[in-house]
């Protein structure tokens, strides 16, 4: 601060000198606050329910136990973050949501400050709003997994390494900056292990950077040592999981490639062209910054679909990319305004032939303020996109439908359903009300229904099966049976005085036809979610 400044001198000063940082922390706060409301409003899901029954193992036995006594290691800092806030808030939806929340506000001040320090602080604003608004982000802000957490964490490796070795004029950082770096990214490992992508790519990127011969041997050895760990670590999660490792299918392999770019095509196609015209201006200007962005964006996006083929986790889908989503939109908004700024200047030019006596300046200003409102943010933002491209579903509107009570998850898309499990918390209401001891339990969404229904399960030893086609060999979960025959259907129904069969929409994906046809002729349906495919059979 400088000294001999009367006090309201100083504040204004003060004030004047932190204006980005108050600005940045206002509008993450902002964006917290009108994430908050309703964030329990909706039921577990398949997947937010083993995070849960993992954290839920955590309070009891320290370890992320589930109740197949099987010790779930995927999004371990996920898990035991989640165990974190059951112990200060409850088990519930809004604790067990509440640390996607706050890592998914923390990404937008990193946004803005990555931009920021690339060089062009509007790119970085400009992102920050993209994103704070974006439907997708939005959605994962609100789902107990690990998605928001890990985008955080590789967001925030990418920004300490851009930091400590790769940005211009830098003073030689201490041990403790590399250790900090280390730290994020282990952070980001043990939230997901698509986080060993970024050893490539920060690679990569430091290449493209300093060249070979501007790779000193510290940064080596350093970065051997982290692969190394992050190695090992990969492999322990992928056989504490029990996947298999190496297995190759290259159907799976091309089929993804292409599905890891419509990703991010059909939720921004604007921001995916800038991003194909962005290559172009590289090749000619070879600019470090936005080429940063881009190892950073493409080596990761075209690495993914290998790990998630060789690991055999099915096919490539929206939640294993989301990570990428803050370094995507900073790119395209950094060719977006360079192109901007070009147009600008050439409007400028013109108009100031014509009328000579008009501040070039000030043109230039409005100009580029004109463009930004009325062409470039509203295209952005996906407002324009229904009338340019007729089958794209989303829109900026469509960011606060994900505020309301029913918000769905983004990444679910199957035909005839609306993107959510339903009300699975009210179904199961409806059984423990009616529940007879002998009966039985029969669903597509098992895991969410022993997490409604565990008291119950486990007080009177309730038989709960697993209704879906047989991809596993067990169900490593809940070691619930797996049905997926019209005779084990048979099997389990005669051998119970009552079936309750709950389904979703994997009722109709993931269930063998005669199966499913059995159910809908031969049962009585009781219980109907209105908004969503969700419903319960009772047999006889």
């Amino acid at each position: 601060m400088k000294e001999g400044l009367p006090a309201p001198n100083k504040i204004f000063w003060l004030l004047k000198k932190r204006k980005d940082l108050i600005v940045v922390v206002a509008f993450t706060a902002f964006v917290g606050v009108i994430r908050l409301p309703y964030l329990g409003y909706q039921s577990f899901w398949y997947d937010e329910a083993i995070q849960v029954l993992a954290a839920q193992g955590i309070i009891n036995d320290g370890y992320p136990f589930l109740p197949s006594g099987f010790l779930y290691r995927r999004g371990l800092l996920c898990s035991y973050s989640m165990a974190f806030f059951f112990t200060v808030f409850g088990i519930n939806e809004f604790s067990a949501r509440i640390g996607s929340l706050i890592f998914s506000v923390l990404t937008l001040p990193l946004i803005y400050f990555l931009g920021k320090d690339l060089g062009d602080k509007r790119a970085g604003a400009m992102g920050t709003v993209i994103v704070a608004l974006s439907p997708w982000a939005v959605g994962w802000a609100r789902t107990a997994r690990m998605y928001a957490q890990f985008q955080f964490f590789s967001l925030l490796t990418v920004y300490f390494f851009y930091k400590i070795y790769v940005a211009r004029n830098q003073p030689r950082h201490p041990l403790k900056y590399n250790i900090l770096l280390i730290i994020s990214f282990l952070c980001a490992v043990f939230s997901h292990e698509l986080a060993l992508t970024l050893i490539l790519s920060l690679f990569v990127s430091l290449l493209f950077a300093r060249g070979i011969s501007g790779i000193k041997y510290r940064s080596i050895v350093i970065g051997a040592v982290v692969a190394g760990l992050a190695g090992f670590l990969f492999f322990f999660v992928e056989l504490g999981l029990k996947m298999p490792v190496f297995q190759f299918q290259l159907s799976w392999l091309i089929h993804d490639f292409l599905s890891a770019y419509k990703v991010f095509f059909k939720i921004y196609p604007v921001l995916s062209f800038l991003m194909v015209i962005g290559a172009l201006v590289l090749f000619v200007s070879k600019d470090r910054n936005l080429l940063y962005l881009y190892s950073n964006f493409l080596v990761p996006l075209n690495s993914t679909p290998i790990v998630t083929t060789v690991t055999t986790r099915g096919h490539l889908s929206g939640q294993h990319l989301f990570f990428l989503l803050p370094i995507f939109v900073l790119a395209s908004c950094f060719v977006l305004l360079q192109l901007v700024n070009r147009t600008s200047e050439f409007v400028t030019k013109r108009i100031s032939e014509i009328i000579s006596h008009l501040n070039r300046e000030k043109v230039k200003k409005t100009t580029t303020w004109i463009i930004l409102a009325v062409v470039i943010f509203p295209s952005v933002s996906n407002l324009y996109v229904r009338i340019l491209i007729p089958y794209s579903d989303v829109s900026l509107t469509e960011a606060f439908s994900y505020y309301q009570p029913g918000h769905r998850n983004p990444d679910i898309e199957i035909e005839d359903w609306k993107g959510s499990p339903g009300d699975i918390r009210g179904a199961c209401e409806f059984i423990e009300q009616r529940y007879q001891n002998g009966d039985a339990i029969i669903s597509t969404q098992h895991v969410s229904v022993y997490y409604y229904l565990q008291e119950i399960i486990s007080e009177r030893n309730v038989n709960l099966f697993f209704l879906r086609q047989r991809s596993e060999k067990e169900d490593y979960y809940l070691n619930s049976t797996i049905i997926d025959s019209l005779d084990e259907l048979n099997e389990t129904l005669y051998r119970h005085k009552r079936t309750w069969i709950i389904v979703d929409g994997h009722f109709k994906i993931f269930v063998e036809p005669d199966v499913r046809d059995f159910v809908l002729e031969n049962t009585r349906l009781v219980y109907e979610d209105q908004e969503d495919y969700l419903l319960v059979y009772l047999w006889p």
